[in-house]
């Protein structure tokens, strides 16, 4: 019942308890504070001064499209509506000339929208790759300089910017889950990407790759209802009598972004087919020509 000794040389000692206990609590705060904070520095270095000069030539080309569109009684007259297309942002913009919003809104507007950005950035490498990975993306995007300089102006790149990265995020959680709906969601995104700005659809074709690969996957292995179906009935035992006899399924490491549930079930229809294959190579030496349709297949 003596005092507590202290940890020998040759002891390990927690690296963690020797860091002071301000870095400790900064260490373990959520991850909604760390992206809160991020986001604030976003803000920061996009509105600071921003309306200390005037608008540049784009700037007022789009500015005064916004305000022909809200039939402005000045400025209508002196911008045509379609002078640069398509007109995504121009409409957008257009709401805060009919609410007659102080001046100055139009790039308080597109900055917003550059640090929306910084909040789907995270969410895509949260995703990915984990939360911290996410906060150092959102970080390097809060402070990349192109991003904060076009997103401090009346320009097409930081909204374009924004739904193409959240046409990104959509078709990676329609890959992780399947559902159809985020499939749609990232069309719609893809849209408004290319409504920003037309040159944007060249990342169409980047867009379809993921989703041809994801085809291809489903084609090359078929599903336990497509083998269930693949079998002759006079071969004893069904599908579920496989699975229910299956082996515990090996223990390894995802693959980053991999479904869990989909991982077990292609573990299992592993499985199937190994012993169908073995059960096919029996018949073959018997002369049982019933199954020898599958030969092949698998």
């Amino acid at each position: 019942m003596g005092a507590a000794q202290a940890p020998s040389s040759g002891s390990v000692v927690d690296p963690r308890t020797r860091r002071p206990a301000p870095v400790r609590r900064l260490a373990g705060a959520p991850a909604a504070a760390w992206l809160a904070l991020v986001l604030a520095v976003a803000a920061a270095v996009r509105a600071w001064q921003l309306n200390g000069l005037g608008f540049n030539s784009d700037e007022a080309v789009y500015a005064g499209q916004a305000a022909a569109i809200a039939d402005h009684p000045e400025l209508g007259e002196l911008f045509p509506v379609f002078r640069a297309h398509p007109l995504l942002v121009q409409t957008l913009l257009s709401v805060g000339f009919r609410l007659h919003l102080a001046e100055g809104f139009e790039r308080l507007t597109v900055a917003a929208l550059g640090v929306a950005t910084v909040g789907v950035v995270f969410e895509l490498g949260r995703l990915l790759y984990g939360r911290p990975a996410g906060l150092v993306a959102a970080l390097l995007m809060a402070l990349m300089p192109y991003h904060v300089v076009v997103t401090r102006q009346v320009l097409l790149d930081g909204p374009m910017t924004l739904f193409a990265t959240l046409t990104l995020l959509l078709l990676v959680r329609f890959v992780l889950s399947g559902r159809p709906g985020w499939l749609y969601g990232a069309g719609a995104a893809m849209g408004l990407t290319v409504l920003s700005k037309e040159t944007s659809i060249v990342l169409l074709g980047a867009a379809l790759l993921p989703l041809r690969r994801r085809a291809n996957q489903s084609k090359a292995l078929p599903s336990p209802v497509n083998i269930e179906g693949a079998v002759k009935p006079e071969r004893p035992g069904s599908l579920n009598d496989q699975v229910e006899q299956l082996e515990p399924l090996p223990r390894r490491v995802l693959e980053p972004g991999e479904d869990v549930e989909r991982a077990q079930r292609d573990a299992a229809v592993d499985q199937v087919r190994q012993r169908y294959r073995g059960g096919l190579a029996g018949d073959r030496g018997e002369g049982d020509h019933r199954t020898t349709g599958l030969h092949g297949r698998y």
